[in-house]
């Protein structure tokens, strides 16, 4: 039995909804598949959390669930409204962090999710199966601009 050691695979893509002016808020599109099997995973649950940093060089925070769902048998959940919060944003201290799990996959974990206004941020997450008990994680960092420089 192989199996690579990466437990999960993500694409994000951003996609424009329309020339309409911007509502502040944008969308978060999910769909959760198995690894191995190239097929939609069922019953994953989806944590979106909004993560609020401060202090002088942002060493302190604290996260808000601000919404959970679980994935039907195409592996989706209903397209999620959010505030949004990127770095484009002034004065913008916040940032979203999604957290997927399911009972015999390893977790996910995606951390500096950006939503732009009027922008519907998707993404494909692949878990893979769990063997023997596995207990361990990955997760993906989105860079921010601030990393970058």
């Amino acid at each position: 039995m192989s199996h690579s050691s990466n437990p999960y695979r993500v694409r994000n893509r951003l996609c424009n909804k329309s020339n309409a002016i911007p509502d502040e808020t944008g969308t978060l599109d999910i769909t959760v598949y198995h690894k191995d099997l190239e097929e939609p995973l069922s019953n994953a649950l989806i944590k979106v959390y909004k993560i609020s940093v401060s202090g002088q060089y942002g060493e302190v925070g604290e996260g808000r669930l601000v919404h959970q769902a679980i994935t039907d048998s195409t592996g989706k959940i209903p397209p999620v409204k959010l505030s949004a919060v990127n770095e484009l944003m002034d004065d913008n201290d916040s940032f979203y962090s999604i957290a997927i799990h399911h009972p015999t996959h390893h977790s996910a974990y995606i951390f500096n999710v950006e939503i732009f206004p009027d922008v519907a941020t998707k993404y494909d997450v692949s878990l893979k199966f769990m063997y023997d008990n596995e207990d361990f994680f990955e997760f993906i960092m989105q860079p921010r601009k601030s990393q970058t420089m």
